[in-house]
């Protein structure tokens, strides 16, 4: 038992030095409303932290083994008019947006873990590592890594 426990936390330790920061970009031209892949049904988006934040999942076409992308939409904190900041985390196969679980630090802000399917070499989808986000509304920053 207690060598399961030493084996167990190695392999943890060694899960978070392999994490690694994926680039998170401002929206701009890059996604348009025919971008989203979001259904009448409520598919594909997910509201956090008292309905200020949005994250939907986005299709970017290109390149086609990872054109699935996530936006994640919350409150400018510099602007008086209510304005909103768009930020883009792209290149996957695929993101299960409806399984996205979050949990709040309040030294980093609203974390969220978002299901990442990726291809094997097969050309299968499998779970991968999940995309985990930090979402700091008060500076109006967004950090992604995995």
């Amino acid at each position: 038992m207690i060598l399961f426990a030493a084996s167990l936390n190695v392999g943890t330790a060694c899960l978070a030095e392999e994490m690694t920061a994926i680039p998170v970009e401002e929206c701009h031209d890059m996604v348009g409303i025919s971008s989203l892949m979001v259904t009448a049904e409520g598919d594909g988006i997910r509201s956090f932290y008292d309905n200020r934040v949005q994250v939907m999942l986005v299709d970017l076409i290109e390149p086609a083994a990872s054109a699935t992308g996530l936006v994640v939409l919350l409150p400018d904190p510099v602007s008086h008019l209510g304005e909103r900041l768009c930020k883009l985390v792209a290149r996957f196969y695929n993101l299960d947006v409806d399984a996205t679980e979050s949990s709040y630090d309040p030294k980093t802000g609203l974390q969220l873990s978002v299901p990442v399917i990726d291809l094997d070499i097969d050309g299968n989808g499998v779970p991968g590592r999940p995309l985990l986000l930090t979402v700091n509304v008060a500076t109006g920053t967004v950090a992604a890594k995995r």
